[in-house]
This record gives structure tokens, sequence and C-alpha cells, in this order.
């Protein structure tokens, strides 16, 4: 079986993208990015995986306190538990261990991963995935980057297209040092 994964579906991620003054547009979709993973992901036979912080007093325990409304999470979707408090995370930048929780998402042919944040959670996991010999790819357009997106180029796609950087990065020096950093990481688009 094939699966998603989704770091993070925290509300006050939403919130900051949401309240973000730098890509305010007034027709942002915001159920959108839920539709995206229903379509690409749960309605083509994979597995939805959601990552989640656990209860500050039982770590064992995930900790839906949180969660955001705009994504559907369902009864048959797994819950990971990073391993990581809210108050660790939020306020003691304590990072979770991407093994720990590539080792509660059960073998696979393909693993897709997305969520917050790109540069850092999301690509730590499909590090340790592509190191691990697991066939993995990141769906950059079900990362935080699709509320860019989707306010500067319009209604996302449901079908998967091409990741553009340049839909993100407008200045040619940038957009260049981030094509070639890409180079070495085969689980982003170039």
């Amino acid at each position: 079986m094939k699966q998603y994964l989704f770091m993070f579906p925290l509300e006050p991620y939403f919130e900051n993208e949401v309240e973000n003054p730098l890509l305010l547009k007034t027709d942002f979709e915001m159920e959108g990015l839920d539709r995206l993973i229903t379509e690409r992901y749960k309605k083509k036979d994979f597995e939805v995986n959601w990552v989640l912080l656990c209860q500050e007093k039982n770590k064992d325990v995930v900790d839906t306190s949180n969660l955001t409304p705009y994504l559907s999470i369902q009864k048959q979707d797994r819950k990971i538990n990073s391993g990581v408090s809210y108050r660790d995370f939020f306020e003691k930048d304590i990072i979770f261990d991407p093994e720990y929780i590539l080792n509660q998402v059960p073998q696979t042919e393909k693993l897709v991963v997305g969520g917050f944040h790109a540069p850092i959670c999301v690509e730590s996991v499909a590090m340790a995935a592509h190191t691990k010999g697991i066939n993995v790819v990141v769906d950059e357009q079900t990362t935080e980057h699709f509320f860019a997106l989707t306010r500067y180029t319009g209604k996302m796609p449901v079908a998967q297209t091409n990741f553009k950087l340049q839909d993100l990065i407008f200045i040619p020096w940038i957009l260049k040092e981030e094509i070639k950093q890409r180079e070495e990481k085969p689980w982003l688009s170039v």
C-alpha cells in the first residue's frame, strides 16, 4: 500500500498562513488543501497518516486539541505520534526524530510527504526515508507552499502538476541557488 504522510495539521500553522500579510488574496480557498489530499491520496489507494504532537503529561498519546478544522482527519486515517509535545515543540524548540515517525508508517512501495514546515520537518522525514531506501517524494503543493501558490496562481488543480519554483521564487539568483541545492535532494522537484 502507498502512504501519504502529513506533518503537523495544527491550527496555529493554518492561522499563521491566513494572517500572513505577504500572502493576502481575496479568493483564497481554505478548504482547498483538504480537497487536494482527498483527491490525490485518499481516493487513489493511499493510506493517510497524520503526524501529531503528543500530550504533555503522557508522551505515548497523541494530542488532538490543536488540530485544524480545515483538514478532515478520518477514523481510518493513522495518527502518528511525533514524540514531542506542543510545549516542547513551540516553547523549547525540541524537534522530533524522523526515524521515530518513519517507524510508525507501514512498509510502503511509495511514501509522499506534505505538511508543515517544508524545509525542516517535511524534508527531514523525506531525507530519512530516502536514506532508508524508501521511494519518497515531497508533494510541495500540499505543504505550506499551497497557501502562497493558491494566492499567486489561483485555485490549485486536483491533478498532480509539476511544482514550479518560479511560482514562488521571483529573484533569479535565489531561484538559481535553490535549483542547485535541490540537485542533492531527489525527493524534491527541480
